[in-house]
């Protein structure tokens, strides 16, 4: 717990102490007939009066700031529980200052312990409750001191004097028309039994009623972002006092307008309600500062409560006996004993325990330098479930005293640090659950290092416990919405880790037919060096190319080809932007349904979508808006494909050449509450593979369906954009060429001219040209093959394809015997001639291979966060990737 929490608390529950001192004062001297209506008058005024400083913070802090909250849809779905924890909060102000009316003079006092011990119990308990927080034994031990002491005020004598048998008559008596005869000074010491076990009933009701208080205050300011607690707070607070004063209005209004008359014509009473207005806007302001000690606390709700409440109940309660000169009886005293004893229990014991931990570890640290501090699992971490799903990754309480305790052990390990380690994290998660172990993975610990500081740690795990528990499952919890918003990010690294690990889990969080990240990483070496093995092999070798650019070699250098952009456009036949298919018709859009879908505005809908490397050529391309609607969803046309493909909903999104029809190309799965299936979508979709005999649809990890908008202004970024064409050739290229190939090639012979030459003894030729040249074939994969074989990044060792070319120096090189010239010449001669059907061979185990390969390097690229860094950042990191990844493959590793 925070140092700023825990004396915002204190400071606002002596603030707040002066409203029971105003509603004490507005019942003072009241006559049985006017108890009521002056209570109701009081607390009306009361609950006025204290809306004065949230709506004065509200005015003079910034529109911007104040729009944060109000626009944040977390906070937003919280008002509704705000409001109703105002509106009982203000039941039980009506409640409490009857209360105090019905009470006698030496019985206020207890009145006002009574009323807050339960306040300071059930706040805690209702806290704990709805956040699932794990209670320390302390908030149980003191829960019954203040049970306890609640039962003795009930129990006890409240008359200073020796009971008549007058007096016995008015105990028995339940009407305060048999006081009437008494002077009004005895009216204000002495209460009939019945009337004072009212006035206990009264203030218990009372007091559970405003524990509801802290919980709605708890609710508003639990989803504040770092460095926004004090908007939250004053939206918070100024949401839930509003609603206090519904209650207190409505009893007013429903009052006798002649006793009301009758109360507001006394002048003395005047006075009195000017008394209560100033302390009720001196407790306005203890309460705002109460609500923000709670955004301090992220986890430790209930101990803030319980300090806060204890304050103003021994405040509240001294205030009134010296102001009034009551003196309680014996038992009044011991029943105030027991409930100020157990707020001081609930609150204190945490403090002590934590304290005690600190000290601890700095004794251990100068006395055994550079030993490292072994955290006890069994002390800190609650072995009670946090979750109606039983996992018990960390306790509320035990989440703000491992974090501290490892804070501890960050700072003495490094003193000038304010931020805790990533290795300090890793051993406070280090904890042996039954259930929910997949929390406690390696990026898990990793993502915590990250962490801004110790406060940011302590509010993802809360947030994370929150979120667990309403998705039921950790990989939706973290492919959710919620969960990217409810993480603290101040700085750009640490949203672009926060971007990272969202696209990890929802990697995960897909079906297990699906390839993950990880998956996607390990295909993407593996395709690599397969190919380099088989370059090596075959030796295939092509004509020189006008590009020789190893295409994963541009991907990693965050570049992209501008040429291959163009041949891209012009296979489209779209270089100028105009659409190659027309709109279509009424009767291209008729379909049939069994289900009556109303009509709804697509207006506001997406009007272009962009769809590319999706395996499937056809479906590719710019997608427009229809006019209208089908099925009660948005639906959408290729306008730059030469066969006409629509996107629609028909029990999941589907892209087919018939619209609305079952069949389709392509589909993915509807996720609720998302309009359209565009990036980030948390499934994938799956495309017919032409490839196969069966034409199944296989998972396509690449494939995007983005805004177009969207699409233009990432083509507009030439440093860290997305390239502009399809990594690696679509399956319908690789056929085309495939052909090619076999037309290209000519049958080999047993024996080159050169090599003829050579054995009958004739001279070296000049140049020997034509023979190290591969025959005639369009392919672009075999260049990026021969490419990435003979890629070296440290200029060590040369690659067999660069060993070759050194072979055919020029002619100027006369030091060299003919024999080994004409050895190497031979040797050239004999590798460049494959078989047709070894080629074929080649061509075939190829196209598998670069269809994983798009696949994983579009995933690759995603899980690296290349594109949301900085240019010279992606480059840095990009080329550092790529130095490791052909490390790796030279070295045969997987």
């Amino acid at each position: 717990m925070q140092l700023d929490a825990v004396l915002a608390a204190t400071l606002g529950g002596l603030l707040w102490a002066f409203g029971v001192l105003g509603k004490r004062i507005g019942v003072e001297g009241a006559s049985d007939d006017s108890k009521q209506i002056r209570a109701t008058i009081t607390i009306f005024l009361y609950s006025l009066t204290t809306t004065v400083t949230p709506f004065i913070d509200l005015l003079r802090m910034d529109r911007a700031a104040v729009a944060i909250p109000l626009q944040d849809e977390a906070w937003r779905a919280q008002v509704i529980f705000i409001v109703m924890c105002g509106l009982a909060s203000g039941l039980g102000g009506v409640l409490g200052t009857l209360a105090f009316a019905w009470a006698a003079g030496a019985n206020s006092s207890l009145i006002s312990m009574v009323e807050n011990g339960c306040y300071t119990l059930f706040g805690a308990v209702f806290i704990s409750l709805y956040f699932l927080q794990n209670p320390h034994i302390s908030m149980y031990v003191g829960g019954a001191l203040i049970i306890s002491g609640t039962v003795v005020a009930n129990m006890g004598q409240s008359c200073c004097r020796t009971r008549t048998d007058q007096t016995k008559g008015d105990s028995d008596s339940d009407s305060a028309s048999d006081l009437s005869e008494s002077t009004d000074e005895d009216c204000s010491v002495i209460v009939p039994t019945r009337l004072r076990k009212r006035c206990v009933v009264l203030a218990v009701l009372a007091g559970t009623c405003w524990g509801l208080g802290p919980l709605g205050k708890k609710i508003g300011v639990s989803v504040a972002p770092p460095g926004h607690q004090h908007a939250y707070t004053t939206c918070t607070y100024a949401a839930y006092i509003s609603c206090t004063a519904v209650v207190p209005l409505c009893q007013l209004l429903v009052a006798n307008r002649q006793k009301l008359a009758e109360s507001l014509g006394d002048r003395g009473f005047r006075w009195q309600l000017v008394g209560t207005a100033v302390c009720g806007f001196i407790s306005g302001i203890g309460g705002l500062v109460s609500t923000y000690a709670f955004s301090r606390a992220s986890s430790d709700g209930a101990a803030i409560a319980m300090i806060e409440n204890g304050v103003y109940t021994m405040c509240g309660a001294l205030m009134i006996a010296l102001v009034f000169k009551e003196r309680p009886s014996v038992s009044q005293l011991f029943s105030a004993t027991l409930v100020l004893t157990g707020i001081l229990v609930s609150g204190s014991l945490v403090q002590v325990r934590r304290c005690l931990y600190v000290q601890t570890c700095t004794l251990a640290s100068q006395s055994q330098p550079g030993h490292s501090l072994q955290l006890s699992a069994g002390s800190a971490i609650g072995s009670a479930p946090l979750s109606r799903k039983k996992i018990t990754l960390l306790g509320d309480e035990s989440v703000s005293m491992k974090l501290e305790e490892v804070a501890v052990k960050a700072e003495l390990a490094e003193p000038d640090s304010d931020r805790a380690t990533s290795s300090a994290f890793r051993a406070a998660t280090d904890v042996e659950t039954s259930e929910g172990k997949e929390l406690l993975s390696g990026r898990f610990k990793e993502w915590l290092g990250k962490a801004v500081n110790v406060e940011d740690c302590m509010t993802i795990v809360s947030n994370l416990l929150r979120l667990l528990d309403q998705h039921q499952k950790a990989p939706a919890c973290m492919a959710s919405a919620d969960f990217p918003a409810s993480l603290p990010a101040t700085n750009d690294s640490a949203k672009a880790a926060l971007e990272q690990w969202r696209k990890f889990w929802i990697e995960d969080g897909r079906t297990a037919e699906e390839v993950s990240i990880q998956d996607s990483e390990q295909l993407l070496v593996d395709a690599v060096a397969q190919l380099m093995a088989q370059g090596k092999t075959e030796q295939v070798k092509t004509e020189p190319k006008e590009e020789t650019t190893d295409d994963l070699d541009d991907l990693l250098n965050g570049t992209s080809s501008a040429r291959l952009h163009k041949k891209h456009k012009s296979k489209k036949g779209d270089e100028d932007g105009a659409d190659l298919q027309a709109p279509p018709s009424a009767e291209d859009l008729a379909y049939e349904s069994d289900t009556q879908y109303e009509e709804v505005d697509v207006s506001k809908s997406l009007e272009a979508l962009r769809i590319e490397a999706s395996s499937y050529d056809k479906i590719d391309g710019l997608y427009k808006r229809l006019e209208k609607s089908s099925r009660g969803r948005p639906a959408y046309w290729n306008s730059t494909s030469r066969k006409m493909s629509y996107l629609y909903w028909n029990k999941g999104w589907k892209i087919s050449f018939a619209f609305g029809s079952s069949k389709c190309a392509a589909t993915v799965k509807d996720v609720e509450g998302v309009d359209l299936p565009i990036e980030p979508y948390p499934v994938s979709w799956k495309v017919i593979d032409k490839s196969t005999d069966d034409q199944k649809k296989k998972t396509a990890l690449t494939m995007r369906v983005i805004d177009e908008s969207v699409y233009a202004s990432t083509l507009q970024n030439k440093d860290g954009g997305q390239p502009e064409a399809p990594l690696f050739p679509t399956a319908t290229r690789i056929k085309k060429r495939e052909k090619k190939m076999e037309k290209s090639v000519e049958p080999a012979v047993e024996g080159s001219p050169a090599k003829k030459k050579r054995e009958a003894g004739e001279a070296k030729p000049k140049r020997a040209s034509g023979a190290t040249k591969a025959a005639a074939a369009d392919d672009d994969e075999a260049a990026m093959v021969e490419a990435a074989a003979g890629q070296d990044s440290d200029d060590e060792n040369k690659a067999p394809s660069a060993q070759r070319s050194s072979q055919h120096g020029s002619d100027s090189d006369d030091d060299k015997d003919d024999s080994s010239e004409s050895s190497g010449s031979e040797s050239s001669s004999e590798e460049v001639k494959p078989s047709p059907k070894a080629i074929a061979e080649v061509a075939v185990t190829i196209k598998p291979s670069f269809q994983a390969m798009n696949s994983a390097a579009r995933a690759f690229v995603s899980a690296t966060g290349l594109m949301k860094l900085p240019a010279e950042q992606a480059h840095a990191k990009a080329q550092k990737l790529r130095d490791t990844l052909f490390d790796r493959i030279r070295k045969g590793e997987k």
